[in-house]
């Protein structure tokens, strides 16, 4: 019983985990040379052109990410506008988004206060389009999480907070808050449906609006102890 057992694992494992059932993956660039550099975010516009956002800098593909044109968040190529900003750590990328080669938007922080940067020529230069911490007195983290379902309309999230731009990231406005709930992550299948969420233990809340994000209302979870949301979509 116990050889017939081991067939039939051995079976098993050769339909299911045989080398040609994983031959339609491959590498295409690895960041050998800096492994610390790992990949945050990517948007692409078409099958072959588009940003991708590594923990460093961000790079322009047109080979579907073989290869890349290294664009850097410097502190001499950031129009800052009014903002008051601490340049200390630099800007800590989270996410990204490319609307084509030239118009792209960027999300994250600097010295943990939630903001995000705009370019409007491939990320050569930046402008500070949002700054803003909403308790100064605590620490929490940068916009996590950023999504445009549909054109020029976009929605982002940092830890106390979600926002929201009609006009590609240029200009935005908080649509919700709620503090200390320790947002991560946004999903928004539409313009009008969006779903907010944390992913850390103890924090374990789901929000949604079903328009626009003009009103928010608590999707109801199962009862579970130590409940941690892994994702929603």
């Amino acid at each position: 019983m116990r050889s017939l057992r081991i067939l039939y694992f051995l079976l098993f494992f050769s339909l299911f985990f045989s080398p040609d059932s994983f031959s339609q993956l491959r590498k295409i660039h690895s960041e050998d040379a800096d492994p610390e550099n790992e990949i945050v975010s990517m948007s692409f516009y078409s099958a072959s052109e588009g940003f991708v956002a590594f923990k460093k800098w961000i790079g322009y593909t047109a080979d579907s990410g073989r290869t890349f044109n290294k664009k850097f968040i410097r502190i001499d190529n950031v129009d800052y506008g009014t903002y008051p900003v601490n340049l200390t750590l630099g800007f800590g990328i989270s996410s990204i988004k490319a609307f084509d080669k030239n118009n792209i938007v960027i999300s994250g922080d600097y010295g943990f206060v939630p903001s995000i940067l705009t370019s409007t020529d491939g990320g050569s230069t930046f402008k500070l389009s949002y700054h803003s911490q909403l308790n100064p007195m605590v620490i929490t983290d940068g916009v996590r999480d950023m999504i445009f379902p549909s054109g020029n309309t976009g929605f982002a999230a940092d830890p106390d907070r979600v926002l929201k731009t009609s006009d590609g990231g240029k200009t935005w406005a908080p649509v919700f808050t709620r503090q200390g709930s320790g947002f991560t992550n946004i999903v928004a299948p539409d313009n009008q449906h969006i779903f907010v969420f944390s992913t850390e233990y103890g924090l374990a809340h789901l929000f949604k609006s079903a328009d626009g994000g003009s009103t928010w209302n608590t999707v109801l979870l199962p009862e579970i102890s130590d409940k941690r949301i892994i994702y929603s979509y």
